[in-house]
């Protein structure tokens, strides 16, 4: 596995809804952690699609992702991301522009991102997936998720990691703000 670079990168979020994320596991800094990726992402131009599960039932994406939304809101019904046809589109077309290296962020870590992830896998993706940014109803669902994806071969980092890899120096102009994000 090579640095990940922000001029590769795209970010997908996953179904980080108002009615499912009161039930997560640690849910306010997996939130926080999602906006700081999200940040990171805007200041090196990485795009970001955001998903969303059924929103009629599970409401839309929580306040916090408020400013990260535009155009770049798809609603889903399937499981996988990559169950939505105007998803995979999305994430098809930012990879033809050499943007293959796909940062999965969300919940449920067992369910959405899980089923999504090992799809992104067979369309050829390298799937990165921030493990503080990601969470279900119960840890050991997070941890069985992860454990499965390992072994698939994806890449777990922090937040910090990848914050700090598509920075890859301190003469970077966006360093100062990377620190601030972090603290």
């Amino acid at each position: 596995m090579m640095k990940i670079n922000a001029t590769d990168s795209q970010v997908l979020v996953v179904d980080i809804q108002q009615k499912l994320a009161p039930h997560l596991t640690h849910v306010a800094s997996m939130v926080e952690n999602a906006t700081r990726v999200l940040k990171g992402a805007l200041l090196f131009n990485v795009p970001i699609t955001i998903a969303e599960q059924y929103p009629k039932g599970l409401g839309h994406s929580v306040d916090e992702l408020k400013p990260f939304i535009n155009d770049n809101v798809i609603t889903k019904e399937s499981f996988s991301c990559f169950g939505e046809a105007a998803i995979v589109s999305k994430l098809k077309q930012y990879q033809l522009q050499g943007k293959s290296t796909l940062i999965v962020l969300g919940c449920e870590a067992h369910v959405c991102v899980l089923q999504t992830v090992l799809d992104a896998l067979a369309a050829n993706f390298n799937v990165i997936v921030v493990s503080d940014a990601v969470s279900s109803r119960k840890a050991s669902d997070i941890d069985l998720a992860k454990t499965r994806l390992e072994k698939c071969g994806v890449t777990y980092v922090s937040t910090e990691m990848l914050l700090f890899e598509w920075t890859q120096t301190k003469n970077n102009p966006h360093f100062k703000e990377i620190s601030r994000l972090v603290k």
